[in-house]
């Protein structure tokens, strides 16, 4: 997602059974911009930070308390403050479930990627009128 302008940049769609935190790699851009990845709790694993420091990215992945401990204060803290950035972005997954849900029923891979991709089009096409009709020349991507 683009944090900037509300848009999807690029989808790597998986069956069900496959972890999200995974697929950090495969979904990274060489072309961003940003000199910082947020992400949630489900990428926080030490081969994620290995990938963003290799690519010269900071890490900015929310970080699990460890097991068998609670969560302090300064933890939830980092967290509290890289969510708040996060929340932007959070908003693009709330549209798409407001256009009918992330959840497809097909039975291949093939045609739930098509759906979701689709879905995301029509999001995209949705969210650039808007940044046109918002008349800011400096909102509209390049």
């Amino acid at each position: 997602m683009d944090g900037r302008y509300k848009l999807n940049r690029e989808l790597k769609i998986t069956p069900a059974n496959a972890d999200d935190g995974q697929q950090l790699p495969d979904v990274l851009q060489a072309a961003n911009t940003r000199d910082r990845l947020l992400a949630d709790r489900g990428y926080d694993s030490q081969t994620n930070r290995q990938v963003l420091q290799a690519r010269g990215l900071q890490e900015g992945i929310a970080r699990r308390a460890k097991l068998g401990q609670t969560a302090k204060a300064r933890l939830n803290q980092r967290n509290r403050t890289i969510n708040k950035t996060r929340a932007r972005v959070e908003h693009v997954f709330a549209s798409l479930a407001q256009q009918g849900g992330k959840c497809v029923r097909a039975m291949t891979l093939a045609r739930n990627a098509l759906a979701i991709t689709l879905q995301c089009a029509a999001y995209n096409a949705r969210r650039l009128v808007w940044l046109v009709k918002s008349g800011d020349p400096s909102a509209w991507p390049a």
